[in-house]
């Protein structure tokens, strides 16, 4: 292994101390250098003395090392026997007593402070146990705990013998603050003042100083030696140990050794250590040195170094000390444990390629960290070379209560292999949590709630909180569920970190599973973590559902006079005995309420009510409410009785049509609506206008063609009164012609409470009568080129007589025309017979007849839209605005007839679906849609010649 070490001439002899006096010259005087320190040391133990009213010292030891410790300033001595009877020497020169030439220094913020020098009188010192404190409340802002104490590290009792310095610091104030700490030998073994010493690294002879920042790093340990190096069989060797056990966390960052009178008065700072080094030196010392490390409030730094005795024998020692264990919270302590080994070579020759291994084969001990294993060092030289290995293991579950054992091995290449066999007995770990009882109950209050308290005992270990889970099962345990957050109530400090108590918390339980009945819930509470589980559980019967009540409700629709019958259903696991109830039953102006107990039957009140209801309602021994209700109308149903008139129009006409009222007894109603059917060929709805009472809120008529609508709403039920519901105003087609019709049919009414009856009207349009001219056209059956013509017609300033304004007289035509006049017979005007123009006037009845002069069959026809208003028929049985032609035989005399008959009103009764038709009375329009208004299809008349259907433009009485 590299070494750097810095080397530095030094003179023996340079110093100066707090009592001024110079230190002689040791070449050659040797004694007299020992009665110059032995005043030294008496001036400093009289210094001390000076300083207490009742000096003391605390002394610790455990046979094989002692020290001795200052009460007034803290500072402390060491002495050993390697043998263990108590036969003590001196390790350190002042032993034993002190204060002497040894010192501990603490560094905050800049301010030194040496033992029995600037550091002031301990606040305190006491023993306890083995341990001797002395304490400083607050230095600079620090508290300072000084502790001393014997500690056996080795696997034997002798083999590691050591007095622990460690140095606990924390804040006094509230500000952060940068501390570090020297400690400080004046090594002596029995009477050699002069010891050698040797690090880990080995004996040079010369003062050194090593740096954990440099390459080669601090030693883990370092030897003196009572009279030469290397060490004859029997003589002391001490041992300083600075990286191992409790060190380890925090190891010192400097180590020196070298000359004492040259090096006691040296503070904190680096320089003046470095310089002295590098030079052979006789009053040997060593120092151990932590850099300043910032220190915040609520924190700790400890400082720890180790001095003693060893043993070095003759071959490759393994000192080792298996840690001891308790029984801890979930676990043994320590878990995981760190391990200090040191193996020591105590040969008179280096050995070389070393390792040193932690084997666990066969254990249930797991390696955790630390320094490799195995740890490998290129050398570790003789006599007495050192070096320490810190490995850290873990303590698994599976071997608590349980004896584990292990081998410490060293291989080297100069020697054969050692192996050093240790056991540990680890005891079982003590219970985290364990639980007493739990219980849980539901409440009975009538609050809208379920609520389930849940309540357990549990003990934790060291009263330390503990996770505690809930959980519930309704099915035996074959699922289990956490409640949700917000169903849980009071469970603060109850679940999740517990600690040891009964603890009780509440659970909603409508909240979380409405509707739940049964007898054998199951509710745990559970403890569980990685090392154990334990559960404790509780049954018994939850209720959050409410009874299953019916009633039997009534009928949608009563009347006033039924008997209703009063019954209901009750289905519960957990009823009530005698369970109270309550009925109301409600009808608009007023109620009828039983409690406690129920009537057989119920008669409704002479009410209209349509919002009437039954309302039941019990509860169960949890006091889940259950209650159930029933709508009904109490009905007392009215009459009305509506009729159209009938009434006459004239074409293009506006007119008003009432809607008469003709009874009308209890009308009440929200709504009323008319469905009627007009001919709309004839008749077209305008508006409608409400003359009933109370106006209704909103009215309207809709509707198209033949089919519409009236609609009155009130915004609260009404009672209707009046003569009229109301006027429809209409318009009147100005195609209609004198003799059509439209009928007024209500085809339904429809309100919930009203029973209607009516009766329909008709609307017939008047004769419009104007003047008219018609030209009959007569053709020969046999030959087409003899024709001839007539005209007849109505003028106003006409007579039925002849008018030479008007009428034509009739002149023969040649032998290639037709012969045909009409005939006249005028008394006023005997001579005229013949006309071919026969004007008549405008009252009917008026009647033509026609003279056809031909010995062949005439074919005679007209345009019937040249016709007026009326029925005009041809010898009585044709209908020429229905037809346009007619066969006359030869010589045949045809009478045509114009009249305007009276309206005669005829129903025909029809069927859904096809129906064989035929009219009874001629109708002056003829128009099918006027007869047949709203007819889906048809009516069809059939020409019995093509054997097919046709769609007639007029009907004529008698076809089928």
């Amino acid at each position: 292994m590299k070494r750097f070490v810095i080397f530095t001439a030094l003179a023996l002899s340079v110093a100066a101390f707090c009592d001024s006096a110079a230190i002689p010259e040791t070449i050659g005087n040797e004694e007299a250098y020992r009665r110059w320190k032995a005043d030294y040391a008496a001036s400093m133990s009289r210094a001390a003395l000076a300083r207490a009213l009742e000096p003391m010292d605390f002394t610790t030891s455990n046979g094989y090392v002692t020290a001795d410790v200052d009460e007034s300033c803290g500072e402390f001595d060491e002495g050993g026997d390697p043998s263990g009877t108590g036969g003590y020497m001196r390790l350190t020169y002042s032993w034993p007593e002190s204060p002497g030439t040894e010192w501990a220094l603490y560094y905050v913020d800049g301010y030194e402070g040496k033992t029995n020098d600037d550091l002031p009188a301990v606040s305190s010192s006491y023993m306890a146990g083995d341990t001797v404190f002395a304490v400083w409340d607050d230095w600079h802002g620090v508290s300072i705990r000084q502790e001393i104490v014997p500690v056996s590290l080795g696997s034997i009792p002798g083999d590691s013998e050591q007095i622990k310095f460690k140095a606990v610091i924390t804040c006094a104030d509230a500000t952060e603050h940068d501390v570090g700490c020297i400690v400080y030998y004046d090594t002596m073994l029995d009477w050699n003042d002069a010891a050698d010493i040797s690090t880990a690294f080995g004996y040079t002879g010369i003062a050194e100083i090593f740096f954990d920042t440099t390459y080669v790093g601090l030693p883990p340990i370092w030897h003196a030696y009572e009279n030469t190096y290397p060490p004859a069989p029997g003589d002391i060797v001490a041992t300083g140990i600075l990286t191992g056990y409790e060190a380890a966390p925090n190891p010192p960052n400097v180590f020196w050794y070298g000359q004492w009178g040259s090096s006691v008065g040296h503070g904190y700072g680096d320089s003046e250590w470095i310089v002295d080094t590098g030079s052979p030196f006789g009053d040997s010392a060593t120092m151990v040195k932590w850099y300043a490390q910032t220190l915040t409030p609520g924190d700790s730094l400890i400082f720890v170094t180790y001095y003693g005795i060893g043993v070095v024998g003759t071959g490759i020692d393994i000192s080792h000390e298996p840690p001891p264990f308790e029984s801890d919270c979930g676990n043994v302590s320590p878990n995981p444990v760190d391990i200090d080994v040191l193996v020591t070579n105590g040969q008179t020759h280096d050995i070389t390629d070393v390792f040193v291994a932690l084997d666990l084969a066969g254990c249930d001990i797991v390696y955790s960290g630390g320094d490799p294993n195995p740890m490998h060092f290129s050398s570790i030289a003789g006599f007495g070379g050192t070096q320490i290995i810190n490995w850290q293991y873990v303590i698994p579950p599976t071997a608590f209560g349980t004896t584990q054992c292990y081998d410490i091995i060293v291989t080297c290449t100069e020697d054969s292999t050692v192996t050093e066999h240790y056991c540990i007995d680890v005891p079982e770990a003590l219970p985290l949590a364990e639980f007493d009882t739990i219980w849980f109950a539901q409440e009975t209050d009538c609050d809208g709630e379920d609520i389930v308290e849940i309540c357990y005992v549990i003990n934790t270990c060291d009263d330390m909180p503990q996770p505690i889970d809930f959980e519930i099962t309704t099915d035996g345990g074959i699922s289990w569920f956490e409640p949700a957050d917000t169903a849980l109530r009071d469970y603060t400090g109850d679940l999740g970190s517990v600690v040891t108590g009964t603890h009780c918390f509440q659970w909603v339980l409508n909240e979380q599973i409405p509707g739940l009945e049964m007898t054998d819930l199951t509710v745990k509470v559970e403890f569980n973590d990685l090392f154990e589980t334990r559960v404790l559980s509780a049954t018994g019967p939850a209720d959050s559902k409410p009874p299953e009540l019916s009633f039997d409700c009534f009928p949608d629709t009563v009347f006033f006079g039924d008997t209703l019958d009063v019954s209901y259903s009750n289905i519960d696991m957990f009823p009530i005995p005698a369970a109270p109830e309550t009925l109301i039953i409600y009808y608009c102006d007023g109620a009828d309420t039983f409690a406690g107990s129920f009537p057989e039957d119920w008669t409704p009140q002479p009410v209209f009510c349509e919002s009437a209801y039954v309302y039941i309602a019990m509860d169960d021994s949890f006091c889940n409410w259950s209650s159930d209700i029933c709508y009904f109308s109490i009905i007392s149903t009215g009459d009305i009785a509506l009729s159209f008139p009938e009434t006459t129009a004239a074409g293009c006409d506006t007119i008003d049509i009432i809607i008469a009222i003709d009874s009308l007894e209890r009308a009440m109603a929200y709504s009323f609506v008319v469905n009627f059917s007009v001919n709309g060929d004839i008749l077209e709805p305008i508006s409608f206008t409400p003359l009933v009472s109370p106006a209704p809120a909103t009215s309207n008529i809709s509707g198209a063609g033949n089919d519409w609508t009236i609609t009155l709403e009130w915004d609260s039920r009404a009672t209707m009164t009046g003569a009229n519901l109301g006027k429809i105003r209409f318009a009147v087609s100005c195609d209609a012609m004198g003799g059509d019709f439209s009928p007024l049919v209500i085809t339904s009414v429809i309100s919930e409470l009203i029973e209607s009856e009516w009766t329909n009207g008709v609307v017939m349009i008047e004769y419009s009568l104007e003047p008219w001219l018609e030209i009959l056209r007569f053709d020969d059956t046999t030959d087409p080129q003899r024709r001839t013509t007539l005209s007849f017609g109505n003028a106003a300033d006409a007579d039925d007589l002849y008018d030479a304004t008007f009428d034509l007289l009739y002149i023969p035509p040649p032998p290639t025309d037709i012969a045909a006049w009409f005939h006249m017979d005028d008394p006023e005007h005997p001579v005229v017979t013949k006309l071919s123009r026969d004007i008549r006037d405008m009252e009917p009845v008026n009647t033509w007849t026609v003279i056809v002069d031909n010995d062949a069959p005439v074919y005679i026809h007209w345009n019937p839209m040249h016709l007026d208003e009326g029925i005009f028929m041809l010898n009585g049985i044709q209908d020429m605005r229905a037809d346009s032609d007619y066969i006359a035989e030869s010589n045949e005399t045809l009478t045509i007839v114009w009249r305007t008959p009276d309206v005669l009103i005829e129903n025909m009764t029809v069927e859904a679906g096809w129906n064989l038709l035929s009219l009874l009375v001629h109708n002056p329009g003829g128009v099918p849609s006027s007869l047949f208004p709203g007819a889906f299809a048809g009516p069809f008349g059939y020409d019995t010649e093509s054997g097919s259907y046709f769609i007639p433009d007029r009907l004529e009485p008698g076809l089928g």
